[in-house]
């Protein structure tokens, strides 16, 4: 059966069977915007890494280990999160962006998608500012409302991208897109990250594999980054599919 992201309310399975299509189809595509953005990352955590000393600086697919002094450790750490948050939600909005061309059937190159994504760099950052600090409210005063308007605004940075939303607005959009239908975004966004948890720790550990060098360290680390834009492409078909429906439904 054909599958029809903007008229047909998605399972699980189609949009795994779909974000797989859209990854394989695409894949030149999605691992040049990977390439140019994670492997100057990860040459600065590896430059950092022999700088600080042996051993300091190791990245993961699972996250970051640490050792050294308090003072060197806490501006390192502060350092190298800014750095990997500014890099992801550049990479996160040029794969969205030209997912969501090629969906549309419209023709786009990494240069283009990327060039977006810096257009969009500063609402998006701002963005997940004004997320942080509302979930950090929620969470101190509540466990309840802070998972549940997690939920509500998981596709922020969706709307940053491709509707030009910022701050209030785009989490408002988030919000409308999951209003009526939290328990099935909830289940499906639980399922998703068990499936990249998973997937993480599996490829993690066969990259584990090969020997650790200065040079091997970048390789390994893009390469699970490369093969983890999957689940970039999931979320962005399961955005797009609650987007196009409730739009359809409210025309109808």
């Amino acid at each position: 059966m054909q599958l029809n992201i903007a008229k047909q309310k998605y399972s699980i399975g189609n949009i795994l069977s779909h974000s797989w299509d859209l990854f394989t189809k695409n894949f030149k595509l999605v691992m040049a915007i990977a390439l140019i953005v994670y492997i100057p990352l990860y040459l600065i955590v590896e430059l950092f890494s022999q700088f600080v000393g042996e051993g300091f600086v190791r990245f993961s697919g699972l996250g970051q280990v640490y050792s050294g002094t308090a003072t060197t450790l806490g501006f390192s750490t502060f350092i190298l999160v800014i750095i990997s948050l500014i890099t992801e939600l550049i990479a996160i909005m040029a794969i969205i962006y030209a997912i969501n061309q090629r969906i549309n059937k419209k023709n786009i190159n990494y240069k283009e998608a990327l060039q977006k994504s810096l257009s969009r760099l500063g609402p998006a950052v701002w963005t997940n500012i004004v997320l942080f600090v509302f979930l950090l409210g929620l969470f101190i005063l509540l466990i309840v409302p802070g998972i549940i308007f997690s939920i509500y605004w998981a596709f922020a940075n969706y709307a940053v991208i491709l509707h030009n939303k910022s701050g209030k607005n785009a989490l408002d959009h988030s919000k409308s897109i999951v209003k009526g239908r939290w328990w099935r975004v909830f289940g499906i966004l639980i399922v998703i990250a068990i499936l990249s948890g998973l997937a993480s720790i599996a490829l993690t550990n066969i990259l584990s594999l090969i020997p650790k060098n200065f040079i091997l360290n970048i390789i390994a680390n893009t390469v699970l980054r490369v093969l983890m834009t999957f689940f970039t492409i999931v979320g962005t078909v399961l955005f797009i599919n609650l987007d196009k429906v409730r739009v359809s439904k409210t025309k109808q």
